[in-house]
């Protein structure tokens, strides 16, 4: 996202009016973590391999249906928001069942 959209964004969400930078190089063979939510931007210094990887699992599963259904109610409207809170719910669950088995498997 540009820094004309981070502003615009931050004109309707005030925490992120109150942000502030961290700035850093990342020498050869250190990585990053970047907690969810938190907003970031980079800019290559030389040739990089990068690799970015987003993912839903039990630890944050609640936290991605939240936002993923705000977003949903904000676009398309509550009942839609609630059937796809539904639906992720039941994901969820049928997820962290099918990885317990995994385990004992």
């Amino acid at each position: 996202m540009g820094v004309f959209h981070m502003r615009s964004y931050a004109w309707r969400q005030g925490e992120f009016a109150q942000a502030r930078a961290t700035r850093f190089v990342l020498n050869p063979g250190e990585s990053l973590f970047v907690p969810a939510g938190w907003w970031h931007t980079t800019r290559l210094l030389s040739a990089t391999i990068s690799v970015s990887v987003n993912s839903a699992n039990a630890a944050n599963w609640r936290d991605f249906r939240r936002d993923f259904c705000a977003g949903i109610a904000r676009d398309r409207g509550s009942l839609r928001a609630r059937l796809t809170g539904v639906y992720l719910t039941l994901l969820g669950w049928v997820l962290s069942t099918l990885e317990m088995l995994e385990w004992f498997l």
